[in-house]
Parts: C-alpha cells; sequence; structure tokens
C-alpha cells in the first residue's frame, strides 16, 4: 500500500538513505503544486502528470503504435492473465461491465453499430453467447473458442458450406444456427464433459430458416443417446486416488 504523504521522508536525503520512491516536503514546487516528489529526480508528481498529458496530445500517435505493439508481443501473457483475473472474481467483473454500460452506453451502442454488418462478428457473437447460455455463464474466464475445437474461420465456412437456397451472411436472422440434436438433449455441465464437445461440435451445428427452427424446437431427428459421463479427471487425479 502507498504511504500517505505524513509517513514520507521528508527530504530527499532521508528518501535515498532507506530507499523511499517519494519524498514530501510540505512545501509547493515552484509550478505551485502540494505534491509528493520522486526521490530520483526531485520532480513533483503533479508535474508529472501534467507533462504525461501534453506528451500524449503531442504525440498521440506515437503512444498508442507503442502501445499496440506491447501488446501484440505480450499478447499470451496479457491474455492469461487477464482470463486469472475474471476466473478469480467473476461477480466483480460482471458487475464492472454493467456499470460500464451504464456510464458509457453509446461506447456499447457505437461498437454494436459498427459491426452489426458483418457476418463473421455476428455469428462469433451468437455462438458465444449461447456457449454461455448453455454453462450458466461459467465459461471460466476462456475465450469461446478456446473451449471449442475449431477456430471462427472453420465455423464460418462450415455453416456456409451447409447453406439453403436463399441463404446468404447479408439475411442472417432470416436463418439460425441450430443444433441438430439439440441441447436439451446433452447431458454437461461445463466444457470438459464429454457433451459439451459433441453439442457444440461442427457436425452438429448447421443453418436452418427461422421458421423451420422455431417449429424444431427440440424434437430429435434420429435415436440420440446423452453420454453418461461427465468430465474425466486427469490420470495425476485418477492415480492418486487409486494410491490412497
Amino acid at each position: 500500500m502507498e504511504p500517505t504523504n505524513n509517513n514520507l521522508p521528508s527530504t530527499r536525503k532521508e528518501a535515498v538513505s532507506i530507499g523511499s520512491a517519494h519524498y514530501y516536503t510540505g512545501k509547493p514546487c515552484k509550478h505551485g503544486h502540494l505534491s509528493k516528489r520522486r526521490t530520483n529526480d526531485r520532480m513533483c508528481l503533479e508535474c508529472c502528470s501534467i507533462r504525461r498529458r501534453e506528451y500524449y496530445k503531442e504525440n498521440r500517435d506515437t503512444v498508442l503504435e507503442n502501445i499496440r505493439i506491447q501488446r501484440l508481443s505480450n499478447k499470451e501473457e496479457i491474455n492469461r492473465k487477464r482470463r486469472e483475473r475474471y476466473a478469480d472474481n467473476i461477480d466483480g467483473e460482471r458487475k464492472k461491465l454493467r456499470v460500464r454500460r451504464l456510464l458509457k452506453p453509446n461506447q456499447f451502442l457505437t461498437y454494436d453499430r459498427r459491426h452489426r454488418g458483418k457476418p463473421g462478428v455476428r455469428l462469433h457473437r451468437a455462438v458465444s453467447e449461447g456457449v454461455r447460455r448453455s454453462l450458466n455463464g461459467n465459461k471460466v474466464g476462456r475465450s469461446t473458442f478456446d473451449l471449442l475445437r475449431y477456430t471462427p474461420a472453420e465455423l464460418h465456412e462450415h455453416i456456409e458450406r451447409l447453406f439453403s437456397p436463399g441463404m446468404t451472411w447479408e439475411n442472417y436472422g432470416e436463418w439460425e444456427i441450430d443444433h441438430k440434436n439439440p441441447m436439451s438433449a446433452h447431458n454437461f455441465t461445463t466444457h470438459e464433459d464429454i457433451d459439451f464437445k459433441r453439442c457444440w461440435d461442427l457436425s452438429n451445428l448447421q443453418p436452418l430458416w427461422r421458421r423451420e427452427n422455431r417449429s424444431k424446437g427440440d424434437k430429435l431427428p434420429s435415436p440420440f443417446q446423452p453420454s453418461l459421463a461427465l468430465a474425466v479427471p486427469a490420470n495425476d487425479k485418477i492415480n492418486n486416488k487409486e494410491a490412497a
């Protein structure tokens, strides 16, 4: 926890002696800011903040490009930490998202409008929402296609290959993604269960006209046996149980 101003050393010499990154003199800097100062260069934090904002305004494109490059070079690590943070605090992360939607509704509306006409994005979001619902929201902080055994491009190609006459990506909405063997016929609670993979396998997905899909409901096209097995523990867990 960052110490309060009162707990900081009052001189730079004292800050250096105890290894403190900041000190607080209780006097304004030459620009009139009453703030902590950095031990390494004696600059007050308020002056640092103003300088950063000015630099960003003058070099916005360069700063954003550097951030983009840094994120790309550390993409896997950033995504891993994000998933862990989400998994450790699912309720808190969902609450923050709801607050963001309330405070900045135009930001989300703009995103929806920008991607409304892109079939790949619409398909991705439809499947993501379906997977989320089927797992009761428990995706353990992982993205949809980390849980599935195919990529968005493979899904897009598979659905397009099964188009009936008259189906196009432009009239997506008049047709929907259908499970040949309905979701309700499968037995799963987590993404590790056998039936989760069977339910969301490409072979079980097809495009179907909306009216036909709604009239079909949960009817089975042929006899179907749901799996009796759920998640299979890893070998080391099995061995540990047997050893016990």
